[in-house]
């Protein structure tokens, strides 16, 4: 890559690092108002997102696994097809 892509990239990551580190202080501040059920109640929810995460996940990459193959087979059989045809 060149030196201006390199720069712009540069700042592109300074600029949403110092975004998400705002968003967290925000978070903070606003998690130190909540009561303490309020809080565990959060974290628990996030626990449980947290867990479920990686299964949600390996659903996805099956079914796109299983898409990819079946749109593979289809077009090895066209292909296959229409070459018996001489096309």
């Amino acid at each position: 890559m060149n030196k201006p892509n390199d720069q712009f990239i540069g700042h592109i990551l300074r600029e949403s690092t110092q975004q998400i580190m705002q968003l967290l202080i925000a978070l903070i501040h606003y998690m130190m108002q909540l009561s303490l059920p309020a809080l565990l109640l959060a974290c628990l929810a996030c626990a449980l997102l947290l867990s479920i995460m990686p299964f949600i996940l390996i659903l996805f990459i099956g079914f796109l696994a299983c898409k990819l193959l079946v749109l593979s087979i289809g077009t090895a059989t066209k292909t296959a097809s229409d070459t018996k045809q001489g096309r």
